[in-house]
């Protein structure tokens, strides 16, 4: 399945997930909502100690989640798991002109596979990726 197609379908199901039936009228869960998605955590020790590795994007035009949210979880990580153990296994690219997972104004799309592939199985670190 397309990327963008498992996307669409993750958030349909996410989002039918929680939805609560209430005397036949559709009510969203907000707690539900929050313990789903919400990455709020900085301790990300149980990814790293399983060899996990984490490329984390956003777009500095992302209206949905916002770009300052994303700067200040990876502080929050960085202070709590220091410098050069985050940057061990997790990498954070911030995009300029970037929306909401791609389009707006700037780069749209980039490779991810191949950085990402390239970490976990040959442990070569990802340093710049080109958009286009």
């Amino acid at each position: 399945m397309r990327s963008d197609v498992w996307a669409g379908a993750a958030a349909f199901m996410l989002f039918i997930s929680i939805l609560s039936w209430t005397d036949g009228a559709p009510q969203l869960v907000a707690s539900n909502t929050s313990a789903m998605c919400d990455a709020v955590d900085p301790d990300l020790s149980a990814q790293k100690n399983k060899g996990g590795k984490i490329i984390h994007y956003v777009g500095w035009a992302d209206n949905s989640t916002g770009a300052f949210s994303s700067l200040k979880y990876y502080d929050e990580v960085l202070r709590l798991m220091g410098s050069a153990n985050t940057g061990s296994f997790y990498k954070l690219y911030m995009i300029p002109g970037m929306g909401h997972c791609g389009g707006a104004l700037g780069c749209g799309d980039a490779d991810w596979q191949t950085p990402i592939e390239n970490w976990v199985e040959k442990g070569q670190a990802p340093g710049t990726i080109i958009g286009s």
